[in-house]
């Protein structure tokens, strides 16, 4: 009796200490209806979410997210040592001025520029081809009565792109160009990378020039 009262305590311990199962029955040499018998009460689910497996796991998100926020500090201030090199070449600072007003910045993973101006696009793409380090992407979204090899050969002649570097999204629920076709005969291009130190680097130069135009 004093034998299984030991055994039930240490089941309870193993059981709180995050352990299946089979891994107690293993550790006491129990079978699994006996073993079960003395734990089924505690919840196995919440038994991970206590006392040290708790601890140690917020211990992990947080050095995790730590060592990705000094990765992004480091790519802030490299970006703005290439801002201080490049501030005074008009195609940089044009593209600056471009990301302030067409490029994605509510998130901190992905830089993108959305246009319908091929102009606009190619400063995009100078850029985001010198400095980004993961895979710069096109798509064009259009509407359902453009002709899609018009804007294929369209786009790939403007960006030099090769086929298999373009793709297409259908604008949801758009229907079709209603008089638009003057304004976006070619769709509208979004060039992007999911570069998340470009985008630290890239909004070092926005707070740089910004705080130029305010002096």
């Amino acid at each position: 009796m004093n034998k299984n009262k030991h055994l039930k305590e240490k089941a309870i311990e193993l059981r709180q200490a995050g352990l299946p199962l089979p891994e107690i029955c293993k550790k006491l040499k129990q079978k699994k209806t006996t073993a079960y018998e003395w734990i089924k009460h505690i919840p196995y689910a919440r038994s991970f979410n206590t006392g040290a497996h708790l601890k140690a796991r917020k211990a992990a998100v947080k050095a995790n997210k730590n060592k990705f926020q000094a990765l992004r500090d480091a790519a802030y201030t490299e970006g703005v040592r290439i801002y201080e090199e490049r501030k005074d070449d008009p195609l940089f600072r044009d593209f600056i001025t471009i990301y302030l007003t067409e490029g994605f910045r509510k998130g901190q993973n992905q830089v993108a520029v959305a246009n319908c101006n091929p102009n606009i696009i190619h400063v995009a793409q100078k850029i985001l081809n010198m400095y980004a380090d993961r895979k710069v992407e096109y798509v064009v979204h259009y509407y359902d009565d453009h002709n899609l090899q018009e804007l294929k050969d369209y786009w790939i002649k403007e960006l030099t792109l090769g086929p298999v570097n373009l793709k297409f999204q259908v604008k949801a629920g758009a229907g079709k160009l209603k008089g638009r076709s003057s304004v976006l005969p070619y769709g509208t291009m979004h060039i992007r990378t999911n570069d998340t130190y470009l985008r630290s680097k890239i909004q070092a130069w926005m707070d740089l020039l910004q705080a130029e135009w305010r002096r």
